[in-house]
């Protein structure tokens, strides 16, 4: 695994450089914004979601630091951040490993991450965090797609043959799942440790009585997405979130399930993020 973590692009240096300078609490935001407005590529796909209906903003952004005044330098940090990690993610593999699928199901999980962790009143920074932990909690899938393809064939048919979940099949095959190997990639790339805990963990219930709202929020995510958009992972047993998960949202998995359906709008939006 840490061969495949180290075969992996690094981020660009210009989100290197705003993890380096976010780490700060004293940072500039004009600095910040200096360092964005260096890289076009990046600018330009900052803008192109900050305009999506994602936002819903009244009038055009068409600057970086224009964008800062209507969603606030956190949001543009964590922007980068989301748009870097999907910019690292293979395409293509001889896995059979289906991207696109395993994109929309990223994206679904990163809204409802992103709405649990406002129902939790966490802080504008956690609820970006948690989206961004949506966006990449499942990259490791595509590590092993694209370095392991034979191995990860077999791990794909015993998911189907079996009924499997795909971090189990996993296991099975290659002694590793996703979630340990995602752990591992977000580590490299320096992210803050409460996204390097959910990613990690997705898989695993919550501890009932830590404080950690975007882990809680990425596990039932992935969970709520699962039921509500099904892909070729999906495992047809699905997990049934634990009481004391779902009591810090103050609702049943049904309530759940019928509050995330309404927000068709805001996946289409957000499928910005995985566009190239």
């Amino acid at each position: 695994m840490l061969e495949m973590v180290d075969q992996m692009p690094a981020f660009p240096a210009s989100v290197q450089r705003i993890l380096a300078m976010t780490s700060n609490v004293n940072v500039a935001p004009k600095d910040l914004v200096q360092v964005i407005d260096h890289d076009p590529v990046l600018t330009m796909r900052i803008l192109k979601v900050v305009n999506s209906a994602y936002y819903g903003l009244s009038q055009p952004i068409v600057s970086v630091k224009h964008a800062v005044v209507y969603i606030g330098i956190n949001t543009i940090k964590h922007l980068a951040l989301g748009i870097a990690a999907i910019g690292t993610m293979p395409r293509e593999n001889q896995a059979g490993f289906l991207t696109r699928a395993f994109l929309l199901h990223s994206v679904t999980t990163a809204v409802i991450s992103r709405r649990l962790t406002e129902s939790l009143r966490a802080g504008a920074a956690v609820t970006a965090d948690a989206f961004v932990a949506g966006l990449i909690h499942d990259i490791g899938q595509v590590v092993f797609a694209h370095f392991l393809p034979e191995k990860y064939q077999h791990v794909l048919a015993l998911t189907k043959k079996q009924n499997l979940p795909l971090h189990v099949a996993e296991l099975d095959i290659l002694g590793a799942d996703h979630a340990e190997l995602g752990g591992l990639l977000a580590e490299k790339w320096k992210l803050p440790p409460n996204l390097v805990e959910a990613i990690r963990y997705h898989h695993h219930e919550p501890d009932e009585h830590a404080d950690a709202p975007v882990r809680n929020s990425i596990y039932l995510a992935n969970v709520l997405s699962d039921r509500l958009e099904p892909t070729p992972f999906s495992p047809v047993a699905l997990p049934e979130p634990p009481s004391h998960v779902l009591s810090r949202y103050g609702k049943s998995v049904e309530e759940l399930l019928e509050e995330m359906s309404a927000l068709e709008e805001e996946f289409e939006s957000a499928r910005t993020f995985v566009e190239r």
